[in-house]
């Protein structure tokens, strides 16, 4: 009767091919991962450029009203000047007497 010796190479080359195996996996999934990551940033860059842009039109937006809204004022002042002066002088004494009650 003949005894077969394992020299244990086998096992070791199975072991070995799951190594490779898992590492080929793992950079697999790195690798999809870093794809996702840069699409990411590309769409989270493209939504800071609409941002930016949409605040910026926002932004000449409301000086144009503020423009407006002052020519506004200054035509009803220069037309009714009078009239300014006695509605600052009744808001005037209102929040003097408002804040006297306190």
């Amino acid at each position: 009767m003949t005894k077969l010796i394992s020299t244990g190479a086998q096992p070791q080359s199975a072991s070995s091919s799951i190594v490779h195996e898992v590492a080929d996996e793992l950079q697999q999934r790195i690798g999809n991962a870093a794809h996702k990551g840069e699409a990411l940033e590309r769409s989270l860059r493209a939504r800071g450029t609409l941002a930016s842009e949409k605040a910026l039109e926002l932004r000449a937006q409301a000086r144009s009203k503020a423009s407006q809204l002052r020519h506004g004022v200054e035509k009803i002042a220069s037309d009714n000047p009078w009239t300014v002066v006695g509605g600052a002088l009744a808001l005037g004494m209102l929040i003097g007497a408002l804040s006297a009650r306190r």
